[in-house]
């Protein structure tokens, strides 16, 4: 993921940083997102960019749903595909469905 960047300070003290996701085009991340609402495909490879991200892990599921919505609505493929892409964002659930 995100390499930790530390550095010794005068009085010994270690401070250790995370430098955090990488800026959309210098923008951040989620804040990018919002500009990619109306192409899930590009909001899907936005979020898998910056996994394990809690965030991003929603971010890829609302975009998959929306793939489904529109791919239902023109009967664009079928059940065995569907299938795959519920698979896909399930993790992003969060154990709250299941056994």
């Amino acid at each position: 993921m995100w390499d930790i960047v530390s550095r010794e300070e005068p009085d010994g003290t270690v401070i250790a940083q995370a430098p955090g996701p990488a800026p959309e085009n210098g923008e951040f991340w989620s804040h990018a997102l919002n500009r990619t609402k109306d192409d899930p495909d590009q909001r899907y490879a936005m979020a898998r960019r910056h996994l394990p991200l809690p965030a991003a892990w929603r971010e890829m599921a609302v975009a998959l749903r929306v793939k489904i919505r529109k791919a239902k609505k023109v009967k664009s493929f079928g059940p065995l595909r569907r299938l795959r892409l519920v698979h896909l964002f399930l993790p992003s659930l969060g154990g709250r469905y299941g056994s």
